[in-house]
């Protein structure tokens, strides 16, 4: 149970409007930043000395608070800060207003089509790319449709990081993780083998199957059914890119995110007929200040040559 009740305030600065949710060792809380013309922030408490299981454990917390502090998309919450108290810390992050992708899709009539979740995709797509390309390479593994946020304006927004960890090439050991989202959860992640990029593949992939199908995704065991099978709306080459996003074969799976974005891009439900469908690469790597000074100053010296030549 948290420390926090309506009405207190935390540094001086954040004031608390309500709670939110309590769990073992973590309490959420909305609250006005009294420092930031109250504006609104989620802070999460984090009992440091919870004798239950531990969600947070100090490896765990130190590692979330790397993260956070080092990464920014406009796919996440803004970081604000963390503080440490006597026995708790506390996450404090912009308040993100809207409704869960679970809500969202549960007061839907009927599953999503492509159409109506493709810019959604597309921004998840982009903020999984991000992660992988840090410098350490960060791997979600919590997908799920109730930490993902679609703002009024209908932007995408992933709020939780909690399961999230940098991923370490040279640990040989796999994930023996707790099943929280079955479902949601990769195969591999249930201690069969070490997790990597591939792991968020499908989580993204289930994430969307469930948007398309709104089927209990735990009961299916890892075998999928193609969501045409579902929602008559889907195309094979649509089917396709589901099925090989859940495979349970980490190496038939698609490879990288990379792959997952051009293959949607391919399928454009927005694109005029006679456009070339654009691919998703890395960004060109941009030359030197120097190199451009030196080309330019190159230019202008030819052209001057030219019009002495020419009076």
């Amino acid at each position: 149970m948290g420390s926090l009740v309506e009405g207190n305030t935390l540094k001086d600065r954040y004031k608390i409007v309500e709670v939110q949710n309590e769990y073992a060792d973590l309490t959420i809380y909305k609250a006005k930043d009294m420092a930031s013309h109250n504006s609104l922030v989620y802070i999460r408490e984090i009992d440091m000395e919870s004798k239950g299981y531990k969600t947070f454990s100090p490896e765990i917390l130190e590692n979330l608070i790397s993260m956070l502090s080092t990464i920014s998309h406009r796919c996440l919450p803004k970081f604000i800060e963390y503080h440490r108290g006597m026995a708790s810390g506390y996450i404090i992050e912009e308040y993100i207003t809207g409704q869960t992708l679970a809500e969202s899709i549960e007061g839907h009539a009927g599953p999503y089509d492509f159409r109506e979740a493709y810019n959604w995709m597309m921004d998840l797509c982009d903020l999984i790319q991000y992660l992988h390309s840090q410098e350490r390479q960060i791997i979600l593994r919590g997908l799920t449709p109730q930490v993902i946020k679609i703002t009024p304006s209908g932007d995408l927004k992933v709020i939780s990081l909690d399961k999230a960890r940098f991923f370490n090439p040279a640990k040989d050991s796999s994930d023996t993780v707790f099943v929280w989202n079955p479902g949601y959860t990769s195969p591999e992640q249930y201690g069969t083998q070490k997790s990597d990029v591939r792991a968020d593949v499908y989580g993204f992939g289930a994430v969307f199957y469930y948007a398309f199908t709104k089927q209990n995704l735990g009961a299916m065991h890892f075998n999928f059914p193609p969501i045409s099978q579902f929602n008559p709306k889907f195309t094979p080459e649509q089917d396709a890119i589901f099925a090989k996003c859940l495979d349970k074969d980490v190496y038939t799976r698609y490879q990288s995110i990379y792959a997952v974005k051009n293959d949607l891009m391919n399928l454009n439900p927005f694109k005029k007929k006679d456009e070339e469908p654009d691919l998703f690469e890395d960004e060109p790597e941009k030359e030197p200040f120097l190199v451009v000074l030196k080309k330019n100053l190159k230019s202008m010296w030819a052209k001057f040559i030219d019009w002495l030549v020419s009076i």
